[in-house]
């Protein structure tokens, strides 16, 4: 080419040329990738610290995954402990039915244990003047007395006759397997008084059994405590089930530290703990006809303490469950604006390219129509040398 010549307006011309397709290659390509600067060469500034503010977006996206996470975790165990709650909420609620739905009286005393100064229950049962043997269920809304007038002596039959006979359809008795059973249909007191200044012995005879001063509707305890021990194992299985990814919060040894930085400076520990019936100190009520109603009253303080204690747990959980969630929300905040600056950065403008691709086409042609004619003008000299 070097023993080419070329004049001068034709050499311009072809420069020209050569400068736009130069132009128009470097437009197509930025529309082509989006980018204006892809490699160092072509801005070495630009392309290192809009790659530094890329990889750091990316480092903070993967820590996003680790955050929701945690979130995730920590709301499947909050949603176990309002499960539990309820549970436990439901298990009161089965004390206090018991309470006024089996017809208890209030057991007084059993066996040889003292009742009062001057009455002990043993082989026989003796009341003396102006003393009064009360059975009462939770609420006394009325009473019945019953009068052994002043016979010095009765025997239990006597005694079941006379509490029979005076106990107005309130109060009926029985002998019931050696027991003295007196039961009542009704939220109402009941008095054993005597007139006269002389004891009153109500006499056990051959049995000398243990005597109950009340009797229970054993078949709705033992219902009771079915459902009281079904609610105490929904505990358990709540606290079991409550995991995401294999991580519960509500079994210890699975303690979850979520990092918010990419050096784990910044981060919370979500610590684990052993959440059951066991742990609450809750146990099971006994059924197959053994259960009384103090097996129920036991547990409400055990269950009050419990509900406490997963109220403190619920706490913590939605304090950590909020820092979380405002740290997500951060973190997405920081992620858009670096990749805003990676891209401000890096990114070709499209309309701006797009313009430019035809504003170098129209210089093309133009460029092209003034080589043809610089071309012309050179033949039009070999015509006159001819």
């Amino acid at each position: 080419m070097s023993d080419i010549t070329l004049s001068a307006g034709v050499r311009a011309n072809l420069q020209s040329l050569q400068n736009i397709a130069s132009l128009l290659t470097t437009s197509q390509n930025r529309l082509a990738t989006g980018k204006k600067v892809n490699s160092a060469l072509d801005n070495p500034t630009n392309f290192f610290v809009g790659q530094a503010l890329s990889d750091r977006a990316t480092s903070l996206t993967g820590l996003l995954d680790g955050i929701n996470g945690g979130i995730s975790t920590v709301q499947a165990a909050s949603k176990g402990l309002d499960a539990i709650y309820k549970a436990i909420q439901s298990a009161q609620g089965i004390i206090d039915k018991t309470k006024s739905d089996v017809g208890t009286i209030s057991n007084q005393a059993r066996g040889s244990a003292v009742l009062n100064n001057a009455v002990t229950l043993g082989a026989t049962l003796g009341y003396a003047n102006g003393d009064t043997l009360t059975f009462t269920d939770s609420v006394t809304s009325a009473a019945t007395t019953v009068s052994l007038g002043t016979i010095g002596t009765k025997n239990v039959q006597d005694l079941i006759n006379t509490i029979n006979a005076q106990g107005a359809g309130v109060y009926t008795a029985a002998l019931n397997n050696g027991n003295l059973v007196i039961n009542s249909n009704g939220q109402n007191a009941f008095n054993i008084t005597s007139s006269n200044a002389t004891a009153l012995t109500a006499t056990m005879g051959a049995t000398a059994a243990s005597t109950t001063a009340g009797s229970y509707d054993q078949v709705k305890l033992d219902s009771y405590a079915g459902q009281f021990n079904e609610l105490l194992a929904s505990i358990d299985q709540f606290a079991g089930d409550a995991s995401f990814n294999g991580v519960n919060l509500l079994r210890a040894g699975n303690d979850l530290k979520v990092n918010y930085n990419e050096d784990g400076t910044s981060s919370t520990l979500l610590q684990s703990r052993n959440i059951s019936s066991a742990d609450f100190g809750l146990t099971t009520i006994p059924t197959g006809g053994t259960a009384t109603l103090s097996d129920f009253t036991n547990k409400i303080s055990v269950l009050k303490s419990a509900l406490a204690d997963v109220r403190s747990f619920q706490g913590e959980f939605t304090t950590k469950l909020s820092v979380m969630q405002n740290r997500q929300d951060f973190s997405k905040s920081v992620v858009n604006i670096l990749k805003t600056g990676s891209d401000n950065l890096t990114l070709a403008d499209a309309n701006e390219e797009a313009a430019n691709v035809l504003a170098l086409q129209t210089r093309q042609q133009l460029s092209q129509s003034a080589l043809s004619l610089a071309v012309q003008s050179d033949q039009s000299v070999l015509q006159l040398l001819r």
